[in-house]
């Protein structure tokens, strides 16, 4: 378990310590070795894509008891989902970020992972615990938060199930272990998405550029000077101001009329 000294495990039920014991023995070579092949599977079954919903199908698809998921982002102090296997997951969510209060929201703060068998009789989140039970139907949970560095995001992933008692000791290990495979999603979507915004900012300055030099060849202005025309058209005619560049770049026109598309 050295891989995870920096994450605390709370696996504490709601039937009493006697009935919980196993969540806290510790685990063998084998019980790893069982969870990780497991994993290999997941990773390597037929449809299982590299984006989060895929992610979490396959979750659900090799973990005994698991009926929905998600994955929680906390960004700039807001909680919201960023990708759920099914509206249920959502629902179960959204009732968490309404009452501010939940295994998930703790996980992601406390970098704890939990694993409650009885969210009707936890004392830990009693009224997400009943309200969650009675309108969506989920009765246990687990909840870990996911070792990623983008700047102003926590993420966590959270497993849904109908059933009381759904995940046993090995079932919090294999979550342990998937949660790195999620981690690199994550990171790989922001990473597209990064890349994604960056092209247009490009693209838009591109743009921008290329009208700048129309509008100076025209009227012969100074940069500074086609600029400030460009932004006050942008200002006047209530238009982006990568709009009105493109519209300078194909009729040379600073008003709108001189648009063909107008």
């Amino acid at each position: 378990m050295g891989a995870f000294a920096s994450i605390r495990l709370d696996l504490r039920t709601s039937w009493g310590a006697s009935m919980g014991s196993w969540l806290t023995d510790a685990y063998t070579v084998d019980e790893v070795v069982e969870a990780y092949l497991a994993m290999e599977l997941l990773l390597r079954a037929p449809g299982v894509t590299q984006d989060e919903k895929g992610m979490l199908a396959a979750i659900i698809e090799h973990l005994g008891g698991a009926d929905s998921a998600s994955i929680t982002e906390l960004r700039n102090g807001v909680f919201l989902t960023l990708a759920a296997s099914d509206q249920a997951a959502r629902d179960g969510d959204a009732l968490q970020y309404e009452l501010e209060s939940g295994p998930c929201l703790d996980a992601i703060t406390e970098r704890t992972v939990f694993a409650p068998i009885d969210l009707t009789s936890d004392p830990r989140w009693p009224d997400f615990g009943l309200k969650v039970a009675n309108t969506v139907g989920f009765h246990s949970m687990l909840s870990l938060r996911l070792m990623t560095d983008v700047p102003d995001s926590i993420y966590g992933l959270n497993i849904y199930a109908r059933e009381k008692g759904a995940f046993d000791k090995q079932a919090v290990l294999f979550a342990l272990l998937v949660g790195t495979y999620a981690s690199s999603v994550v990171l790989s979507s922001e990473s597209r998405s990064v890349i994604l915004n960056l092209e247009k900012a490009i693209q838009s300055n591109r743009q921008i550029g290329m009208a700048i030099g129309v509008v100076m060849a025209t009227h012969r202005l100074t940069p500074e000077r086609s600029f400030e025309l460009l932004r006050l058209a942008s200002m006047n005619h209530n238009r982006k101001l990568r709009d009105v560049a493109d519209s300078v770049i194909r009729t040379g026109s600073l008003t709108p009329s001189g648009d063909g598309s107008r």
